[in-house]
């Protein structure tokens, strides 16, 4: 049984150079279009279980909070069918509907009035809502006197407490200080086990990992990635990498090749010495260079290096500090480095390859970040590179 069923949602906003050109649009009964269309959300398509825990990421503007808007009934789509079972709650615009003349404890009881609860419903809720949000004597201030982040406090408690089976939320995460904040997780991983269904929005990947089951990657309102959370955080982060570093590999390509020494192909092989594209955590891993000396070349330094697609550099031995491989080459070759417990983590990856000149010093071929690979793991570990630890402790 699932708890929402969306099937190929669209919301198309329009949008007008001013308000002169939407008369002109309604007085001509739209036989002259003057505006543009902005697809917000275009052919989006879900389900999730009753219990289960639905994560929207994106960047800003990818049309998240208007897909729980659309959930919540906050506005209509413009096609596709919904079905959301009821009764339901959002937790988006924290703090809408308050009074701000009223007290903190007159408008929760407002809202719960709203609500449809009754008296004894209402002392009920009252007590967990004030005990939550932590406001302390500021409950009996009107609200004119909070600031932002006590208004949110207590819309957070006031819509957490709601008794409702399906649950939306946008970046609720970013109430208050970090204390309330891990309150806001410690409530929402408590009505998950109550078996509350929530759709969730943020950009806190960590807590999309901890929490959420399946996870949707929005981008520019078309779906980018469905799936499961650590499988989507994980194509969502090696977006996010190399666009912030500027390191896709079409912009840092550098290519250098002398005359003498040439690169015939490069190969990322696994233990059974089969090229692939993605390799685990701790697997067997080798680089194999194919190159070519037209003219002997002595005691070249072979350079094999890896970087992470934001352009942080991970690894970068050579023969040359290792002192191996002296010797005169003349002819054709395999160069192969292995790495025998491959300790990245996930993420996306390039490799550059360099021949230099006994001294390091001059290259005779030199690729930088030209070759890719990618690493998937299971293991729950954040970071870059898996490094052997222990635990311990002991009482002082």
């Amino acid at each position: 049984m699932n708890a929402v069923e969306a099937k190929s949602l669209s919301k198309v906003y329009r949008l007008y150079p001013n308000p002169r050109q939407l008369l002109v649009e309604y007085l001509t009964f739209r036989r002259r279009r003057t505006h543009a269309e902005f697809w917000a959300l275009k052919d989006i398509t879900f389900s999730v279980p009753r219990g289960g825990v639905f994560g929207l990421i994106g960047d800003n503007g990818a049309g998240k909070s208007t897909l729980l808007r659309v959930l919540a009934g906050a506005t209509q789509p413009t096609s596709g069918t919904l079905v959301v079972e009821s009764p339901s709650a959002s937790l988006i615009d924290l703090g809408t509907g308050f009074k701000p003349d009223f007290t903190g404890r007159d408008n929760v009881r407002l809202n719960c009035a709203l609500l449809g609860f009754n008296a004894r419903q209402t002392e009920e809720a009252l007590q967990d809502i004030v005990a939550f949000s932590e406001l302390g004597k500021f409950i009996d201030y009107p609200l004119q006197t909070y600031s932002s982040g006590m208004i949110m406090r207590l819309g957070f408690a006031v819509a957490a407490s709601v008794p409702s089976r399906v649950i939306f939320i946008d970046e609720v995460i970013a109430v208050g200080d970090n204390y309330f904040q891990h309150k806001c997780i410690d409530r929402l991983s408590a009505l998950q086990r109550d078996g509350r269904t929530i759709v969730f929005a943020t950009h806190n990947l960590h807590a999309v990992k901890t929490m959420c089951h399946q996870v949707m990657w929005l981008k520019s309102g078309v779906c980018e990635a469905l799936g499961p959370a650590e499988d989507v955080v994980a194509r969502y982060s090696d977006y996010t990498r190399a666009r912030d570093g500027c390191a896709a590999e079409e912009q840092h390509a550098v290519t250098h090749q002398s005359r003498h020494v040439s690169v015939l192909g490069v190969r990322v092989v696994g233990a059974d010495g089969r090229e692939a594209a993605e390799f685990e955590t701790g697997q067997r891993v080798a680089v194999e260079v194919d190159f070519r000396a037209d003219a002997p070349v002595v005691d070249p330094a072979f350079g094999v290096a890896i970087h992470r697609n934001d352009g942080v550099y991970c690894f970068g031995p050579n023969t040359a500090w290792d002192k191996v491989l002296y010797g005169e080459y003349c002819g054709d070759y395999r160069l192969s480095i292995t790495y025998p417990a491959l300790p990245l983590l996930a993420g996306s990856y390039l490799v550059s390859v360099g021949i230099f000149d006994r001294e390091h010093v001059v290259p005779y071929v030199y690729h930088d970040r030209m070759y890719g690979f990618a690493v998937r793991t299971s293991r729950p570990e954040y970071g870059m590179v898996l490094i052997e630890h222990e635990w311990g402790i002991r009482k002082l």
